[in-house]
């Protein structure tokens, strides 16, 4: 059942700049599948989460999720202390510079903008088509691959700014049932500070 689980979400999202290598480290073996709690009223899946109503356990979908002591979900990174390059998931080592024990683990950004995307007519049985695949340069630094939703294929651009929201996992898949993820969509238009 989770290797089932694990293909369709691997099908839905796939390796791409979100894949988590070889050399990455994870903080405990359980820790990368512990559940995330999040606020719903009650959750029925799609929706952003909102974080006042009640607790529903949801697992992360992949284990660069993480959550806050609140419940609030969101993307770790690692980023060099050397050269500042920022990267998804955990990691010892720099791939850009090489550097050895000097990387930190950051919370990514929620803003971001598109830098590539194709749209998916085909795909597996079981996932909604069509779907925008992005690929979406945070502003914080690093990349992330994901679904790109809430939006009409034909209105997309590149350089589009974009926000990460957290929903049900089945949007993409109806075996995501019970698991977080990160999606896209259209940034709102963000107020001066």
């Amino acid at each position: 059942m989770a290797a089932a689980l694990a293909m369709a979400l691997f099908r839905c999202f796939g390796a791409g700049r979100t894949a988590v290598g070889k050399g990455d480290d994870s903080e405990a073996a359980g820790a990368e599948h512990a559940a995330i709690r999040v606020a719903s009223a009650p959750y029925q899946g799609g929706g952003n989460l909102p974080h006042d109503a009640t607790a529903e356990t949801l697992k992360p979908a992949t284990p660069y999720l993480k959550r806050t002591g609140d419940g609030r979900p969101f993307l770790q990174g690692s980023r060099c202390r050397t050269c500042g390059e920022t990267f998804l998931g955990t990691r010892q080592h720099c791939a850009r510079c090489h550097a050895r024990d000097s990387m930190e683990l950051v919370e990514l950004g929620s803003h971001g903008k598109l830098y590539n995307y194709t749209v998916v007519h085909r795909s597996y049985p079981g996932t909604t088509v069509p779907f925008v695949s992005a690929i979406v340069d945070l502003e914080t630094g690093g990349s992330l691959k994901g679904n790109l939703i809430d939006i009409d294929p034909d209105t997309l651009s590149f350089d589009m700014p974009v926000e990460v929201v957290f929903r049900g996992a089945e949007i993409a898949n109806p075996a995501g049932r019970g698991f977080i993820s990160h999606f896209f969509i259209p940034a709102k238009e963000r107020q001066a500070a």
